[in-house]
C-alpha cells in the first residue's frame, strides 16, 4: 500500500485510539498522518498539469494535514498542555497556504474553522476564562452529538474553578437523563466509548453538587455512575463511586441504600 492509500487507514486508526483515549498512540499516528499528507501535498502541486494522476485518499489532502493538528491539539488538551493545544489550533485555523478553492475545499476549511472557534473557547475556559462557558455551550447547541461531549468539559471546568454552572445543567438535564437511561452511542462514538466517559461525567456531576452541599442530588448521580460502571466492569470507576457514596451514606434514603447494595452484589463485593 502506497503512502497516499495509507492516509485513510491511519486516520481510521487515529479515530479509534482517540475514542479509546489511547492518547500517546493517537499522537504518534497523527504525527505520521500529517507527515505523509504534507509530503504528498507538496508533490501534488509540483506535478505538471499533464502528468498522470495517481490514486489517492478519499478526502482532500490538506484535510489530513489540518486533521493531524486537530488531533494533536486534542491530545495536548487532555494532557492540560494548553500552550501546545493553542499551537496546533492555530495550525488548523490557518488556511493561507492551501491552494484549493473549490466548493469541497471551502466546506472543509469552514468545518475546521468551526472546530477552531469552539476549541479556542474551550481552551480559554480550561485556563481560567470561565465567563466564556455560556458562549461555548451555545456554539455547540445545534449539534446534539457535540453538546453532550461539551458538557463533559464544562463540568470539569466547573469543578476546577468552583464556578456555578447550574443554569447549564438545568438547560440540558433532559439530555443527561436520557443518556443515563439509554446509554446509547453518540455520533461516531460507540455506546461503550461514550459510557466510559459518561461515568466519569456523572461522578464529576456528583462532586459538583456535593461541593455545594446538595447531597441529595449528588447521591443520585453517584448511583447512576456506579450502576453504569458496574456494567462496564471498570474497577477504577467503581472505586471512585464507592468512595463518593460512602461520603454520602448518611444522606441516602432507604431506596438508595437498597440500590447501592444491589450494585455491590452485582459486582460481587461484600458491604
Amino acid at each position: 500500500m502506497g503512502e497516499l492509500e495509507q492516509l485513510d487507514a491511519i486516520k481510521d486508526l487515529v479515530n479509534l485510539y482517540v475514542s479509546l483515549q489511547k492518547w500517546e498512540r493517537a499522537k504518534q499516528l497523527s504525527t505520521e498522518m500529517g507527515r505523509i499528507a504534507r509530503i504528498q501535498y507538496d508533490l501534488k502541486h509540483k506535478r505538471k498539469v499533464n502528468e498522470i494522476s495517481v490514486s489517492g485518499p478519499k478526502k482532500l489532502l490538506f484535510g489530513y494535514i489540518l486533521y493531524s493538528h486537530l488531533i494533536l491539539g486534542t491530545v495536548a488538551e487532555e494532557a492540560s498542555d494548553f500552550n501546545e493545544a493553542f499551537y496546533h489550533l492555530e495550525k488548523y485555523e490557518d488556511h493561507s497556504w492551501i491552494v484549493e478553492t473549490d466548493a469541497a475545499a471551502e466546506q472543509t476549511k469552514k468545518q475546521f474553522l468551526v472546530w477552531a472557534t469552539a476549541n479556542r473557547m474551550l481552551y480559554r475556559i480550561m485556563t481560567g476564562d470561565i465567563q466564556l462557558i455560556e458562549n461555548y455551550v451555545d456554539s455547540l447547541a445545534s449539534n446534539d452529538n457535540e453538546i453532550l461531549l461539551g458538557l463533559f468539559k464544562v463540568v470539569k471546568a466547573g469543578l476546577k474553578y468552583s464556578c456555578n454552572i447550574d443554569h447549564i445543567l438545568e438547560r440540558y438535564n433532559e439530555m443527561i437523563q436520557n443518556q443515563v437511561i439509554s446509554q446509547k452511542k453518540v455520533g461516531t462514538y460507540t455506546s461503550q466509548v461514550i459510557n466510559d466517559r459518561f461515568v466519569i461525567f456523572l461522578a464529576d456531576l456528583a462532586e459538583y453538587y456535593i461541593r455545594s452541599s446538595r447531597h441529595n442530588i449528588g447521591i443520585i448521580f453517584v448511583l447512576d455512575s456506579l450502576s453504569i460502571s458496574a456494567k462496564l466492569n471498570n474497577d477504577a470507576y467503581l472505586v471512585r463511586c464507592f468512595c463518593l457514596f460512602e461520603k454520602l451514606r448518611h444522606s441516602a434514603t432507604v431506596d438508595q441504600l437498597d440500590k447501592y447494595k444491589a450494585i455491590l452484589k452485582e459486582v460481587e463485593l461484600v458491604i
